[in-house]
């Protein structure tokens, strides 16, 4: 996680990284394949993905983006 994480730093948005993966990709693989939209961030200080969830996102979805993301870096984004 790059976004800081605690009960005074948290909020809606989250950023993570996943070393040796290119963001761009698995943001374009996972609204491809998955209809996920996310945000690659590509700066000079880190690589990341930004997620927004919203009120009317479901626990359901939320596990379905992770579940993805994990399978992602277990068998890649072929």
């Amino acid at each position: 996680m790059i976004t800081p994480i605690g009960p005074t730093a948290s909020g809606a948005i989250g950023v993570f990284g996943i070393e040796g993966m290119d963001m761009a990709a698995l943001g374009g693989w996972l609204n491809s394949k998955h209809n996920i939209v996310t945000t690659p961030m590509v700066t000079d200080e880190f690589k990341g993905m930004r997620i927004t969830p919203n009120v009317y996102t479901t626990v359901d979805e939320v596990d379905l983006f992770a579940d993805r993301v994990i399978q992602a870096v277990k068998r890649g984004i072929a």
